[in-house]
């Protein structure tokens, strides 16, 4: 996999990080603890995330089991109280 960096849709600073699946999408691996975003995943099986940007103060996140064009299992949808993205204001699971 190829890093995958676009200056003009820079949304944030972890978004250098993520990687390009070889079909399109992007890809990153993601550990989460019993804490913080965790708990909103917390029994759900996923092995693929795709992140979106959808504006400047929010971020989507879908979880699918399956890879890429698997089953979608979660969705988080965080929020933040302005562009900086230094304060969450709200995250919410659909």
């Amino acid at each position: 996999m190829s890093n995958v960096y676009d200056s003009a849709n820079q949304k944030d600073n972890e978004q250098k990080k993520f990687q390009s699946d070889g079909s399109g999408n992007v890809a990153v691996n993601v550990k989460l603890g019993a804490g913080a975003l965790g708990s909103f995943l917390q029994g759900v099986e996923f092995d693929f995330i795709l992140a979106t940007y959808p504006s400047s103060v929010v971020e989507v996140y879908t979880y699918k089991n399956g890879g890429a064009s698997g089953t979608t299992v979660a969705v988080l949808t965080v929020t933040y109280t302005s562009a900086s993205k230094q304060l969450i204001s709200t995250v919410a699971r659909t």
